[in-house]
Order: structure tokens, then C-alpha cells, then sequence
């Protein structure tokens, strides 16, 4: 595999408001083992995220190359949706939106459950060659 540098590296997590503080830990641990010359473009998938929890979230790339952006999700594209678990909220579900509610320039993504916390780069991850699959896990 060849490593490539200067890598623009495309993350989504889903949150709801309940979790945006765990979710800020997970991308904290993202950027504290990001190589050097990589940047980060995280695709927070929201449902309802306060503005206070999203100036936190925020906070964490100030003063970096890496952004930010906050996409809020239409749950009325899933009509049928019925949560029938106490620990899952609609912003588990959103990921199955992901494919719809992304830009069109992100070509390639990683998408982290927001309560995950790295101990290496994402890079590598990256580099993995999907092939013609549209999904790797």
C-alpha cells in the first residue's frame, strides 16, 4: 500500500444533543493521533445538538486546518422509523442517510459511532482500498 501524505481524510459521527460530549471526546482522540500533514473534515450527522455543545465541538479545531461541519438530518426521509430501545436515539439511525446527506466532493469516508476513542492515526484506514465495494467494515 502506498502511503500517501497531505491527506484530506473525511470522518462522520451522528449525535444527538445527550451525546455531543461524548462525541467530543471521540474526535479529541482523533485529532491527538492525526499525522502531521493530514486534515480532518468531520461530518457531524445532528439531531438537535445545542449551540453551546456546538461551539464546544468547535473549540476543538480552532486554530487548526481541520473543520467542523454540522449537517442537520430530515428524519421525515425515514417515514417508517420506529426506536424501539432506550439506547438507541434517531441519530443512531442517521448513518443510513450518510450516503444522501454528505457533499458530493467527499468521495471517500469514515464513519465512527460517537463514543469511540482512537489510540492510532485514521490514516491507514484511509489508505485501504475499497476495491470496487462500497462499503468496508
Amino acid at each position: 500500500m502506498k502511503k500517501s501524505f497531505n491527506k484530506k481524510i473525511s470522518v462522520c459521527l451522528s449525535s444527538d444533543d445527550n451525546y455531543a460530549l461524548w462525541m467530543g471526546c471521540s474526535i479529541y482522540s482523533i485529532l491527538k493521533n492525526t499525522e502531521l500533514n493530514d486534515t480532518l473534515n468531520f461530518y457531524i450527522l445532528e439531531d438537535g445538538i445545542s449551540p453551546a455543545h456546538k461551539k464546544d465541538l468547535e473549540s476543538l479545531v480552532k486554530n487548526t486546518v481541520h473543520k467542523i461541519h454540522f449537517i442537520s438530518v430530515p428524519f421525515e426521509k425515514l417515514p417508517a422509523l420506529q426506536i424501539n430501545h432506550a439506547h438507541l436515539s434517531r441519530a443512531a439511525f442517521a448513518r443510513l442517510l450518510m450516503g444522501s446527506l454528505l457533499p458530493q466532493e467527499v468521495e471517500k469516508v469514515i464513519y465512527l459511532d460517537c463514543d469511540v476513542m482512537l489510540c492510532t492515526s485514521l490514516s491507514s484506514l484511509y489508505e485501504v482500498d475499497l476495491e470496487e465495494h462500497v462499503l468496508g467494515g
